[in-house]
């Protein structure tokens, strides 16, 4: 995971999401039991979802309120992809809206060991 700079893993059976493996997951049970399986470290049902057609900022307020780091999106019973909190950061930084202080931010001057 660290490799591929990825945070988390869906956990499937067949098609079907059964799970998510979050790098924080592995993070105190491998260490405490190297030989854990997935099933014993992963986040299981009910599991935090959205559909493709959900709204993007009620999506971004779910990852924020219950605290996740990634939500499945689910069609159907079946995996379509992953939404992180990255990806949202990152598609909210594309559409360059200032924010209300950003003004403020730009003109404050840095201040080292702050």
């Amino acid at each position: 995971m660290r490799r591929g700079h990825v945070r988390h893993l869906p956990v499937l059976e067949g098609d079907r999401l059964v799970g998510m493996l979050a790098l924080r997951d592995l993070v105190s049970p491998v260490r405490e039991a190297p030989h854990a399986t997935v099933r014993a470290v992963m986040t299981c049902a009910p599991l935090v979802l959205v559909e493709p057609a959900a709204d993007a900022a009620g999506a971004g307020r779910l990852l924020l309120r219950r605290r996740v780091g990634a939500l499945p999106v689910v069609e159907d019973g079946r995996l379509l992809g992953i939404l992180t909190k990255t990806d949202y950061l990152s598609q909210i930084a594309d559409l360059q809206i200032p924010l209300p202080s950003e003004a403020h931010l730009a003109s404050a001057p840095v201040q080292e060991g702050a």
